[in-house]
């Protein structure tokens, strides 16, 4: 029901929706109906914007060919290496992850909106605890919940996430907690590390 009669691009897709959506979901909850309909969802809209180009793994080629981002992403300690696999991914990937985040970033937000929490500050806090990936370009400091930021707190690029994932395996969750005390965001501490050659 779950992956048949799919191709096997698509089955190793929805399974790394899995994957990503049992991350966030309490132990024991089958994520297998989630992931698929996140999945068909985010298939049509990829589909809608790239058609059959939603499975091309060149963009990695592409992004290496434009100065512009290129330059923006070292001087960020990117290296050639970590943007040239990322966007080597099928689109759809990308697709797939940015429908987790929205969907848990939802489901944050819906459960402290029913605990009566704040949700500007259930929103910094997050920000203070967990990486947050986008362009960093499009960091607003005028909206309110980003009044008590800067830009070392705002999004670093996705390129980072294998090598902010790797960081985090390998350091105890309590050391991670005392390293963030020191910084303003995970963003933050991220970029640090990165100026450091840490991460």
């Amino acid at each position: 029901m779950f992956g048949f009669g799919m191709s096997p691009k698509d089955k190793a897709i929805l399974a790394h929706t899995e994957r990503l959506l049992a991350g966030f979901l309490l132990p024991g909850d089958d994520v297998r109906p989630l992931a698929r309909e996140l999945f068909d969802k985010a298939k049509a809209e990829a589909k809608g914007v790239y058609g059959d180009d939603m499975y091309s793994e060149s963009y990695g080629d592409m992004m290496l060919a434009n100065n512009v981002l290129m330059k923006k992403r070292l001087d960020a300690g990117l290296t050639v290496a970590d943007v040239h696999r990322y966007w080597s991914r099928p689109v759809f990937v990308g697709f797939i992850e940015a429908k987790v985040t929205e969907l848990v970033d939802f489901v944050a937000l819906d459960a402290a909106h029913k605990a009566g929490k704040d949700l500007v500050e259930v929103t910094r806090d997050r920000r203070r605890r967990e990486p947050r990936y986008g362009d960093p370009e499009k960091w607003n400091p005028s909206l309110p919940v980003n009044s008590v930021f800067s830009m070392e707190d705002a999004d670093i690029y996705p390129e980072f996430a294998e090598r902010v994932s790797l960081w985090q395996s390998k350091i105890p969750a309590t050391e991670q907690t005392a390293l963030l005390k020191q910084f303003t965001s995970f963003n933050a501490l991220v970029r640090d590390l990165v100026r450091k050659g840490k991460i």
